[in-house]
C-alpha cells in the first residue's frame, strides 16, 4: 500500500504504452522491463478503450483527466453529488492538458436496492452489504461497519 500511488501510475503507463506499440520498450521501477517483446493479440479497436476507474482521491481524478482519459468513479458510498467537485477537478485538468472536452466523458458505478417500500428495500439488503462491507472494513481500516440502526443509509440524496 505504500507504494500504491507509484504502481499506479506505472502500470497505467505501461497499459497505455502496450496499447499504443506493438512491440513496446519501457521500464519502471516495479517490474522487469520490455525490451521490444511484442504483445499479442492485438485488440480489434483502435485504440482500445481505457477507463481509469477512481474512488475519491482528487490525485486520480487530476492523473485521469491529464491523461485525456474516460473516468469511471466508483461511488461505494457517500453521496453520490459529493462527487461533483472531482469530476469538475477532472474536467479542467484534462482541458488544461489540451484535450477536448468530448474527450473528457464521465461514467458512475454505484451499488444499489430496489424495493417496495424504502425500509423494506433497507431491511432485505442491509444484512449482504453488511457483511461485505465489515470484511473490507475490518481488513483496511480494522473496524466493522456501523449497525443498521445507527446508518443512515437510505436518504434521496444518498447512494441508495
Amino acid at each position: 500500500m505504500e507504494d500504491y500511488d507509484s504502481l499506479f501510475q506505472e502500470k497505467l503507463e505501461l497499459l497505455l504504452a502496450i496499447r499504443d506499440n506493438t512491440h513496446v520498450h519501457w521500464s519502471g521501477k516495479h517490474r522487469a522491463p520490455l525490451t521490444g517483446q511484442g504483445i499479442y493479440p492485438r485488440p480489434l479497436q483502435n485504440p482500445l478503450p481505457i477507463w481509469v476507474g477512481v474512488g475519491g482521491s482528487p490525485e486520480s481524478f487530476v492523473r485521469a483527466g491529464t491523461l485525456g482519459l474516460p473516468l469511471m468513479v466508483a461511488i461505494i458510498g457517500g453521496e453520490p453529488h459529493r462527487f461533483r467537485p472531482l469530476i469538475d477537478l477532472y474536467r479542467t485538468a484534462g482541458r488544461r492538458a489540451g484535450h477536448s472536452a468530448d474527450k473528457l466523458t464521465v461514467g458512475l458505478h454505484s451499488i444499489g436496492f430496489l424495493g417496495d417500500t424504502t425500509d423494506q428495500a433497507a431491511d432485505d439488503f442491509y444484512p449482504g452489504y453488511a457483511h461485505t462491507f465489515t470484511e473490507i472494513g475490518k481488513e483496511r481500516v480494522g473496524r466493522a461497519l456501523p449497525a443498521r440502526s445507527s446508518m443512515r443509509l437510505v436518504d434521496l440524496r444518498g447512494h441508495y
